[in-house]
């Protein structure tokens, strides 16, 4: 039989309930179409900021939306923002 190797003190089960209770709220927001184009677009710009900028891109937040949003480039600046593709 499975023994934890933990106890859940009373701190611990406050922190939990205070937990469900804001995933409840959140669960019972509603989301539309609009929301969850906006929070798709914002991953994706920040997932390949993230992902690039690990890798040694140089670009900023901004700089790699407006990249990907067709802008051009900063003089400079062209092989980071090829890496945003």
């Amino acid at each position: 039989m499975y023994a934890p190797q933990f106890r859940i003190t009373p701190d611990i089960a406050k922190a939990l309930m205070i937990i469900e209770a804001c995933r409840q709220a959140i669960d019972d927001l509603p989301v539309t179409v609009t929301l969850l184009t906006a929070l798709r677009e914002t991953a994706r710009l920040q997932g390949t900021h993230h992902s690039t900028q690990i890798e040694g891109n140089r670009l900023t937040l901004a700089q790699v939306e407006q990249v990907i949003s067709g802008g051009e480039p900063l003089p400079g600046q062209e092989r980071d923002a090829g890496e945003c593709h």
